[in-house]
């Protein structure tokens, strides 16, 4: 997904904390969650990282978070770990490692997904 402020996604499906099911998941804490779309963490410039067991919301947050954040005006990408990998590697071998690093530091958001 890259955005800023126009949507272009290439999302396998687009999620909103709205359609998260919290009594589904009780140990995702849901009021953090839900601050972290005001984008208050991308202006103070801190990490992020959301982990859990597989199925428990982390893929469904991230994207989510990700959509806040576009109406809000940052400009975020959304990869896969593999996929940015794969970029990586593959602007290494082309000689455009530099190009392409720069490219992505252009981000106020980069979400990455391990699956």
């Amino acid at each position: 997904m890259q955005c800023n402020g126009s949507l272009r996604t290439h999302l396998p499906t687009l999620k909103t904390l709205d359609t998260f099911d919290f009594t589904l998941q009780p140990n995702v804490p849901k009021m953090k969650i839900l601050e972290l779309a005001d984008g208050a963490f991308i202006r103070e410039r801190r990490n992020l990282v959301l982990y859990g067991s597989p199925g428990t919301g982390e893929t469904h947050c991230l994207i989510a978070i990700g959509l806040a954040a576009c109406t809000l005006g940052y400009r975020t990408l959304f990869t896969t770990a593999a996929g940015l990998l794969t970029n990586l590697l593959d602007a290494k071998r082309d000689g455009t490692l530099t190009r392409k690093l720069q490219a992505i530091g252009r981000f106020s958001l980069m979400l990455i997904d391990l699956c």
